[in-house]
């Protein structure tokens, strides 16, 4: 459950970014909160009236802009282990890791049981559009701070 601060936080990002925003708003409320404020934010922008109904081309329009974007693809990773996959609504179609920044790899041949275990601390973010530099931006800077979450237990817990 996410609190009104978070919501409104994120629906002024995305007011303010657009697409570009998705990343951050999905930090805050996940995935799907995100994009539906998104959805609303593009609806809204493509209906110059503003009124009721929507233009008949609007939610065409709009899953062009999702499509383009990679807004329909997903990112499902740990912060802790810095391991994602790519799904893309029907397959997994790549492996990501922190460690090779921008640099995803075919998840042919990969065991996904066996790429993912560890923590269960998944998050989902939209993908982006190939080579899924903001979403590894967001996996990266969420790797940094379970890091840093982890090295500050330890210090104050040896």
């Amino acid at each position: 459950m996410y609190s009104f601060e978070q919501l409104h936080t994120a629906a002024k990002i995305i007011r303010a970014d657009g697409v570009d925003g998705i990343q951050s708003a999905s930090r805050l409320v996940g995935r799907d909160v995100a994009l539906g404020m998104l959805i609303l934010f593009l609806r809204l922008a493509h209906n110059e009236t503003r009124g009721w109904p929507d233009s008949e081309d609007t939610e065409e329009k709009v899953n062009e802009i999702l499509q383009r974007e990679g807004l329909l693809n997903i990112i499902q990773y740990s912060p802790t282990s810095g391991q994602g996959i790519v799904y893309d609504g029907n397959d997994v179609t790549h492996i990501v890791t922190v460690d090779k920044m921008y640099e995803p790899e075919s998840a042919q041949g990969t065991h996904l049981g066996m790429w993912l275990q560890g923590p269960n601390d998944y998050r989902i973010i939209p993908a982006g559009p190939f080579p899924f530099r903001k979403a590894y931006d967001e996996m990266n800077q969420a790797h940094e701070e379970a890091r840093e979450i982890l090295l500050k237990r330890l210090r104050t817990n040896p």
